[in-house]
C-alpha cells in the first residue's frame, strides 16, 4: 500500500447550511437534495444551465418544499497542491465533531440583497428570555467508517429558562 504524506487537511465546505422543508419519502426519491460540496459546482441533481446561467433545479417537488441535506468532505494537500479526497478505509478513520446550530429566532430580520446595508429589527424583540433561548443547537461527535448510514441531529431547543428537551 502506498502512503502520502499531507502537509494539510481541509474540510469542505467549511461551513455548509442544511434546510427544513415538508416533502418527505412519499414524494419520490428526489424529495431532498445535497447542497453544494465541491467549489463551483451547483446545488442539486440536474446541472443543465438555462441561459440567465443559472441551474434548472428546483427546490420544491409536489408543491412541496424540499429539505437540503448538508455533506462535508475531507482534502489532503501536500505543498499547497490538492491531492484529492481522503476517505475512510486501508487504515484511515475519521471522526468527526458536528456542531449543529439553528440561532435565526434570535437574530435580527433580513430585508433582502437589494437593502443589504439596512439592519433589520430583532427578531422576537419582546421574548421575556435570554436570547439564546431561542437558539437550538447540538454538538456531537460521529466516527464515520465505510457504508456508515446518515445521522439525524435533532437539537436542543429552549423555550423558557427551563430546558424542555
Amino acid at each position: 500500500m502506498a502512503t502520502i504524506d499531507y502537509d494539510s487537511f481541509a474540510i469542505y465546505p467549511a461551513l455548509n447550511v442544511a434546510r427544513v422543508g415538508n416533502a418527505t419519502e412519499e414524494d419520490g426519491v428526489n424529495y431532498y437534495y445535497v447542497g453544494s460540496e465541491l467549489p463551483g459546482v451547483y446545488v442539486g441533481s440536474n446541472f443543465k444551465l438555462i441561459d440567465e446561467g443559472y441551474p434548472s433545479f428546483s427546490f420544491k417537488i409536489n408543491g412541496k418544499i424540499k429539505p437540503q441535506a448538508a455533506r462535508f468532505r475531507i482534502y489532503g494537500f501536500k505543498n499547497d497542491e490538492n491531492k484529492g479526497e481522503i476517505r475512510p478505509g486501508n487504515g484511515v478513520e475519521i471522526t468527526w465533531t458536528v456542531k449543529l446550530a439553528n440561532k435565526k429566532a434570535a437574530h435580527m430580520g433580513f430585508f433582502g440583497i437589494k437593502n443589504q446595508d439596512q439592519k433589520g429589527p430583532i427578531r422576537n424583540a419582546d421574548w421575556p428570555y435570554k436570547r439564546p433561548t431561542l437558539m437550538a443547537v447540538r454538538e456531537e461527535s460521529l466516527t464515520s467508517g465505510l457504508n456508515s448510514s446518515a445521522v439525524e441531529l435533532k437539537a436542543q431547543v429552549y423555550r423558557n429558562d427551563k430546558d424542555e428537551g
